[in-house]
Order: C-alpha cells, then structure tokens, then sequence
C-alpha cells in the first residue's frame, strides 16, 4: 500500500518541484493578486470584485515598493518580468477608480521608476507610462481590453524601435 508522506514532507517536495522548474513564492504571490482582478483572457472580473481587494493590494504593493527602493531594487527587480506582467496590470486597473487614482498611480509611477534600473525591461517602461496617463485621464474606463491592448501594441512598437536602434549600431561598426 502507497503510504502518503507527511504534511511537512509533502511540502518539501513541492518546493523542491518549484525549486527545479524556477517557479519562486514571489512569482506565485504575483499571479494569485493578478488572479483577483483578472480573469484567463486577460478581462478585468467584473461580477464577483471586490474592492476591499483594491486596498490591501495598494497597501502591499506599497510595502513592496518602500522596500525595493532601499535595497536597490530588490525584490522588485528579481522578479522583473512577473512585475511587468503580474503586478503592473493590476496596479493599472486600481488607476481607473476615481477613489484610488492618485495613490495607485503614484505607485505605479514608483514601480515603473524601479524597473528602469532593469536592463531587460527598461525598454518597455515608457509604454506603461502612456498607459497610466491614458488610464488617470479616463476615470472608471469601461473599455479595459482596449487599453490593455493599446498598453501591448505600444511595447510592441517601442521593442521595434530598439531593435531597428540596435541594427542601426550593428551596421555602423
């Protein structure tokens, strides 16, 4: 007979399988926070939402943000690429409510500022930043895929345009 193994035993285990794959709590903290204001296609919820969510997310991510700015952009930026897919759009979400517009933009604002220390996506950083100011100047936007695939298209243009920048330079040599 299969004996199943402790509790505590089980658990080692599984942080070893996560271990392997490269998968770390802060990345799995990241999609369970996206996970409450998004749904699989990339749709803000809309029927179960809870705006209680939307403080203590503020509330964490500030926290967050505090202690990356002291420790030189740690843990913000060891976690650079769940940042700008986990944590940005959410963040971005709380921009569209009128009653937390300025704290969560302020905070976007921070996180975007952090991340241009990224080498990897320092590059994508100005494309949030049009998002947030499309986002702070429609409050309560109905549209939300529209603007999320504005944010995209416009990371898409801007890693164009680097790639074009870095080509130029290839030839220049």
């Amino acid at each position: 007979m299969i004996k199943r193994p402790a509790v505590s035993e089980y658990e080692h285990h599984l942080d070893v399988v996560r271990s392997l794959l490269g998968v770390s709590d802060l990345e799995i903290c990241f999609r369970e926070i996206y996970a409450l204001f998004f749904d699989r296609e990339k749709t803000p919820k809309r029927s179960d939402f809870d705006m209680s969510n939307v403080e203590t997310l503020l509330q964490m991510y500030c926290l967050l943000v505090e202690q990356s700015e002291v420790r030189e952009g740690l843990p913000l930026l060891y976690a650079e690429e769940y940042v700008m897919d986990f944590v940005l759009p959410p963040l971005l979400l709380c921009c569209t409510f009128p009653e937390y517009t300025t704290q969560a933009a302020a905070l976007y604002q921070q996180m975007c500022a952090l991340m241009t220390k990224s080498t990897r996506f320092a590059h994508e950083v100005p494309a949030y930043l049009q998002a947030l100011e499309k986002a702070c100047n429609k409050p309560g936007i109905q549209d939300w895929n529209q603007l999320f695939d504005w944010m995209l298209l416009n990371k898409a243009e801007q890693q164009r345009r680097n790639r074009e920048m870095f080509e130029g330079e290839e030839t220049i040599e």
